[in-house]
């Protein structure tokens, strides 16, 4: 929770503007990630750019999760 909060605020204070749209826990877990991931960009669509992870097997669960869109 913290290194996505951290990450987020680290982008606005480098000058980025943004929001929040869609937020959830994927326990640690690359299946999770992907999940989540998928509904992410069914429900924000185009507006989804940017997705902060906090470990690398979620990373992995994005990743695949953007290569099957």
């Amino acid at each position: 929770r913290y290194r996505s909060k951290g990450a987020a605020e680290a982008l606005i204070q480098g000058g980025m503007k943004g929001e929040r749209i869609f937020a959830a826990y994927g326990d640690w877990n690359q299946e999770k990630g992907r999940k989540l991931t998928l509904d992410a960009i069914n429900i924000c669509g185009d507006k989804l750019e940017v997705i902060f992870c906090g470990n690398d097997a979620m990373a992995n669960g994005a990743r695949e999760a953007v290569i099957e869109q």
